[in-house]
């Protein structure tokens, strides 16, 4: 019974949790549509401040590289260390080869998995929110089978930087 409560519990902050983080991603694409569109309008002007605000609040939210492979690490690298500090020690991440989404706001689908034991998912969840980079939550599964597991889906906005010349 306790356990039933406490995953009743866990499955409502999720959803919260959920609402929030997808409102944040869809405030992120329209940002970076509207900054596309902007810079796209002013091609041949230089850029006034309202386009330089729009360009850094896309460029704050979105996991950068040079390559996709880049940021795919680095969106890696976040849930590790996400996942090590909730104290999830089994858990597994898997991420997209590809972007999802249309070419002005491609984001990067995530998958952390791993046994559903104590307030780990939830604090998961704490860390990931606490990172000023953009995520959405997608989905949440738990099932208990002989053990109870998680699989959370999460999807980060990328952004593709040219590579810097080098001197």
């Amino acid at each position: 019974m306790a356990l039933f409560i406490l995953l009743c519990g866990a499955a409502f902050e999720a959803t919260k949790w959920a609402d929030s983080a997808r409102a944040r991603l869809e405030l992120a694409q329209t940002d970076l549509a509207l900054a596309q569109q902007t810079r796209r309008a002013r091609m041949h002007g230089a850029p006034d401040a309202f386009d330089r605000a729009q360009l850094k609040a896309l460029s704050d939210w979105s996991e950068h590289g040079t390559s996709l492979w880049l940021a795919r690490i680095r969106v890696e690298e976040r849930l590790v260390d996400a996942a090590a500090g909730a104290g999830l020690k089994d858990a597994r991440i898997s991420i997209a080869d590809a972007t999802e989404g249309d070419r002005s706001a491609p984001v990067l689908r995530a998958e952390v998995s791993g046994a559903y034991a104590g307030g780990g998912l939830t604090a998961l969840l704490g860390r990931l929110s606490q990172d000023p980079k953009t995520f959405a939550f997608d989905r949440l599964r738990i099932d208990e089978a002989d053990t109870a597991q998680f699989k959370l889906e999460l999807l980060f906005p990328v952004q593709i930087d040219p590579p810097q010349a080098r001197p």
